[in-house]
């Protein structure tokens, strides 16, 4: 589908057992060539030192808001 992605960090916090990435991703199509640049966050929740999982969200906000939940 892509025939580049990358992720980027503007921000990180950490918030218990988890760091809220926030930034964004840069796609290029695979086909078409267009390009488009979105903001995104991913909450990676830690376990001994190694990531236990990922979850990637819309904006900030929300990332920010699900990290507190389960904190």
């Amino acid at each position: 589908m892509w025939a580049q992605m990358l992720p980027y960090a503007d921000d990180l916090r950490e918030m218990g057992d988890a760091v809220v990435v926030i930034g964004g991703c840069r796609v290029r199509g695979r086909e078409s060539g267009a390009e488009a640049n979105t903001a995104m966050a991913w909450v990676i929740r830690l376990r001994d030192g190694k990531i236990a999982s990922t979850r990637a969200y819309p904006d900030a906000e929300s990332a920010l808001s699900a990290a507190n939940q389960q904190a």
